[in-house]
């Protein structure tokens, strides 16, 4: 019911970022909302609590994580990357400032997990103290499940960043950053009699890292919509083939994509 975690930690937010490994998600790239809003693989120095209550169907996961640096040069001149960017990681430069994160996932239902995450800390964590800027914290939330039944499965989730004091830094800085995605998947190994996992997927991704600004300016430019299809085979369980097709359209302009890609556990 209580295990302690500590030294250098994945950050347990979102669906990817505690189980990035590449078989473990259907797309060739990870999605943007746990890349730039969410910023996968998010892993820092901190000490977690984590546990499961088998009465309850609950698991969680709570604790402390050397906070986000949103003072940096992405978030005063907005650029969508601003939140990947505050990432400090395991850098000797990066200054110790704690940021509470937790988490909790309820199992009680067969094939499903619904839950939620949340990170509350200093927006301003330089090791320059000339630097600093006070009066600025960093919110973030998400809202997230999983779905297996069968052939079928599905995922997804809505998270939310806010920066409040984000004046304190310029009067072009990012505020508020948002999005949501969900993912459906179909098995077709059985319908075509392969021995094989073989599923085929479709995915919907919409969301803005500059969804608000101090001046209001730039978050039409960076409003974006992503829909992706592709298919994926598995010749072993710790070993995938992905191909996949993106349509992406950001501030109205279209971009199309092709990939393919070789993944593995090993």
């Amino acid at each position: 019911q209580a295990n302690l975690r500590l030294g250098h930690v994945l950050t347990p937010m979102g669906l990817v970022n505690l189980r990035h490994e590449p078989t473990l998600f259907n797309t060739v790239q990870r999605p943007d909302i746990e890349k730039y809003l969410l910023p996968s693989t998010w892993h820092e120095n901190g000490a977690l609590v984590y546990g499961r209550f088998d009465n309850a169907n609950l698991e969680y996961t709570a604790g402390v994580i050397n906070a986000l640096n949103m003072n940096n040069d992405k978030t005063i001149e907005p650029n969508g990357s601003w939140i990947r960017s505050a990432r400090l990681g395991s850098s000797e430069k990066a200054s110790f400032e704690p940021a509470f994160v937790g988490r909790l996932d309820y199992t009680g239902i067969n094939g499903l997990m619904v839950g939620a995450s949340v990170y509350y800390g200093d927006g301003s964590n330089v090791k320059d103290d000339a630097t600093d800027v006070s009066g600025l914290t960093t919110t973030m939330f998400d809202i997230h499940a999983t779905y297996d039944n069968g052939p079928f499965s599905a995922y997804g989730l809505y998270t939310q960043t806010k920066l409040d004091g984000a004046e304190n830094l310029s009067g072009t800085a990012v505020e508020k950053a948002s999005g949501y995605y969900v993912n459906a998947s179909y098995d077709l190994s059985s319908l075509v009699g392969l021995n094989y996992k073989l599923p085929v997927f479709a995915q919907y991704e919409d969301y803005n890292p500059v969804d608000k600004s101090v001046d209001g300016s730039n978050e039409d430019t960076f409003q974006t919509e992503v829909v992706t299809i592709g298919l994926n085979f598995f010749p072993a369980d710790q070993v995938v083939l992905k191909a996949d097709y993106t349509m992406k359209e950001v501030n109205n302009v279209d971009t199309n994509t092709f990939s393919f890609g070789l993944g593995f556990i090993f």
